[in-house]
Parts: C-alpha cells; sequence; structure tokens
C-alpha cells in the first residue's frame, strides 16, 4: 500500500493535508501543530474503514514528533 501526503496550507496553529492512494482521490485531514493531533476534515472515497486516514495521520504525527512539518511524505508498505 502507498499512501501519498501533500501538505495543502499552514498556519501557526495547524496544517492541512490531502491524502490518499490515487491522486485523483484524495482526502484532507488537519493536523494540529501543538499537538500532533490529526482531525479528519474529508475522508478519501472508499476508505470506510479510515484505514488510509489512520496511516496519514500516523506519518504526521511521527514527522510532528521530530519537529518536522513536511510539504509531501508517504505511508509506504
Amino acid at each position: 500500500m502507498y499512501i501519498a501526503i501533500r501538505r495543502l496550507s499552514t498556519n501557526e496553529d495547524s496544517a492541512d493535508y490531502a491524502f490518499g492512494e490515487d491522486e485523483s482521490r484524495m482526502g484532507r485531514l488537519r493536523l494540529n501543530l501543538e499537538t500532533g493531533t490529526a482531525t479528519l476534515v474529508e475522508a478519501c472515497p472508499d476508505d470506510s474503514s479510515q484505514g488510509i486516514y489512520q496511516r496519514a495521520a500516523r506519518k504526521l504525527f511521527l514527522h510532528w514528533q521530530k519537529g518536522e512539518s513536511p510539504e509531501t511524505t508517504c505511508w509506504a508498505t
């Protein structure tokens, strides 16, 4: 599984990211830059179990722990 993750916007409190297995079918999440907590803004189509979202949120949390807010990253297994 490969999940592309790319930053859409950022401000002092949060960063919005698009994520998904296909660039034409992306979801959106918001990462709180103070806590590392992700909030689902828009689910990926066909992600009823939220597995894609959970993987993208986890990857961004790992970056957040290192003090990073990457422009692009991915989850690959």
